[in-house]
């Protein structure tokens, strides 16, 4: 079974804030864009995979 660097990386998940910053960040300085950036699955609430969903608007 894979282990994903993220949900294992810190209790609770905490791992998987760093993923939710990037993907921010990124929106950000790539796509010049503010927005929000939701966990919406995650291996340590029992689902299957993690996953992000972002919503962003141009400045």
């Amino acid at each position: 079974e894979r282990s994903p660097v993220s949900a294992d990386a810190a209790p609770k998940g905490a791992g998987c804030g760093l993923y939710e910053a990037a993907f921010r960040e990124a929106l950000q300085l790539v796509a010049d864009a503010d927005g929000a950036v939701d966990h919406v699955m995650c291996r340590t609430r029992g689902d299957s995979s993690c996953q992000w969903r972002a919503d962003w608007r141009r400045r």
